[in-house]
């Protein structure tokens, strides 16, 4: 059975980053042909001064974002 895709905001990114939007229409275009795939939004979580990377409070929220999408995911995958 098809894992259901999680993620559904995108933020406008920086022009610093212009390759980024690419990446993550990757993401998408993957998660859509691809088992086992759960994106997790991020967008919302707190970044350093370069809005690309996760500070440390991003990094601890992103780990429990992970843990409960793969939860999610497990209870229904494998009943």
């Amino acid at each position: 059975m098809k894992s259901t895709v999680r993620l559904v905001t995108l933020r406008k990114v920086s022009e610093r980053y212009p390759a980024l939007n690419d990446v993550r229409d990757a993401q998408f275009r993957a998660a859509e042909v691809m088992r086992n795939v759960v994106l997790v939004d991020t967008d919302n979580l707190t970044k350093l001064p370069d809005n690309l990377h996760y500070d440390t409070g991003g990094v601890m929220e992103m780990g429990s974002l992970f843990a409960t999408a793969y939860l999610d995911w497990r209870k229904e995958n494998h009943r």
